[in-house]
């Protein structure tokens, strides 16, 4: 079996795309645009789901323009992350000096000392840079990896990883009342990333996994475009669909711990159980964490197995689309292309943007939801417009070039 450095290799022999957090500066030509385009709609698609819209006089976003601002919640962070296993393999499979291991771990400790500074200082609760550098700590040992066990690797994190949160959760409220002093912290900061935080580790490893396997693929070839397209999409249909039966044959129990517990009891016996400690909420809440029914949740970061499952999906559709674009497809979306080339620089501008301008222009303001989102487009159009700058000026961002000099130190 062809190892790591050989298996991302084109079939002209070209060495394939760059990584997207740490670009190399390697000529355009080489690099794999459709990768670029599809990061940047992770960037975006992430930029639409943390902004907050302020209703006035009851107002709510609903019909198609409320489904399109909400359809990237819990779908760009996991093509964002997906993504990132994809340009780890690329960037070994061209022999690059950043898949080197001392590169790799200190590029994981700078991540992760940003996103736990970002974190923790309530600058931006919702970081996704303290997983990276995780996951970019794990990679010495990921990338001599077999394609198989990248594969179960990831299929694991998916479909088990939820199962083992529904076991762990529970205990976090017991993991809290350690984290004093420095060994509790770094206790309490371990569970938050693998278990208890919005990007669970436990799952989110597989997303990763998976986007390893896939950059060993030839991914400049179309019958692999759209192969992760088909793939892709016919996952993400049939997930809602399997779930719904699974639910109408009740295979995974009864609907609930609350059920499981109350039996026959009647509403308002159940809504007292549920209001009175004396009668066993803690045990009715232990019940209900721990309900394997919750696996069949599509909602938006549940961390559920059906939302995991459906989540990738959709993600390797996004990118197998992304790779299909014609020559002037790819032209016309040049500048989305450019977020996703320096896609940390434009996770940094855009919380900028999020936390300063968006929050300052409608917080308290009088503007309707129509209004605000013309502003939500205009954000964007102006993070695609600084993007295409930069990249147009000096090639890489100035977050990756601080990376990359910390890491090859």
């Amino acid at each position: 079996m062809a190892g790591p450095r050989t298996i991302a290799r084109t079939r002209s022999g070209t060495p394939a795309d760059g990584p997207s957090l740490t670009p190399e500066g390697v000529d355009p030509g080489r690099r794999i645009v459709g990768i670029d385009i599809a990061r940047g709609l992770a960037i975006l698609g992430m930029f639409t789901v943390h902004v907050q819209f302020f209703g006035t006089g009851g107002e709510d976003v609903g019909g198609t323009a409320g489904a399109l601002l909400s359809a990237p919640g819990g779908r760009a962070s996991v093509l964002f992350f997906l993504l990132s296993g994809v340009s780890l393999s690329l960037i070994a499979g061209r022999g690059s000096v950043s898949a080197a291991a001392g590169v790799l771990r200190r590029r994981g400790f700078a991540l992760l000392a940003v996103g736990l500074v970002l974190s923790t200082s309530l600058i931006w609760s919702g970081s996704i840079l303290e997983h990276y550098g995780v996951m970019f700590l794990l990679a010495p040992w990921l990338l001599p990896a077999s394609d198989r066990m990248l594969t179960t690797l990831g299929i694991g994190g998916i479909v088990l990883g939820p199962v083992a949160l529904l076991i762990l959760r529970p205990f976090t409220g017991d993991v809290e009342g350690l984290s004093d002093g420095a060994i509790g912290g770094v206790i309490d900061i371990s569970w938050s990333l693998g278990v208890d935080g919005l990007y669970p580790l436990l799952v989110w490893f597989g997303f990763f996994a998976i986007g390893m396997r896939i950059g060993r693929l030839d991914l400049r070839s179309r019958r692999v475009g759209a192969s992760l397209l088909a793939v892709g999409a016919a996952v993400a249909i049939a997930v809602p669909v399997v779930v719904h039966q699974i639910e109408d044959a009740g295979m995974l129990g009864t609907g609930g711990g609350e059920a499981s517990l109350s039996g026959d009891l009647t509403e308002a016996e159940k809504e007292q159980l549920k209001s009175d400690e004396d009668f066993g909420l803690d045990d009715f809440d232990e019940a209900a964490d721990r309900d394997p029914e919750q696996l069949l949740d599509t909602t938006e970061h549940s961390g559920q197995t059906a939302w995991a499952l459906q989540a990738s999906a959709i993600a390797m559709a996004i990118l197998g689309a992304a790779l299909l674009l014609p020559r002037r497809g790819q032209r016309l979306l040049r500048p989305i292309a450019a977020v996703g080339s320096i896609s940390l620089s434009a996770y940094l501008i855009h919380i900028v943007l999020v936390t300063d301008v968006w929050d300052y222009l409608t917080v308290g303001s009088d503007w309707t939801v129509r209004e605000q989102i013309g502003i939500l487009i205009g954000l964007e159009l102006a993070l695609v417009i600084i993007c295409t700058a930069i990249v147009w000026r000096w090639g890489s961002g100035p977050a990756e070039r601080v990376l990359r000099g910390i890491s090859r130190r």
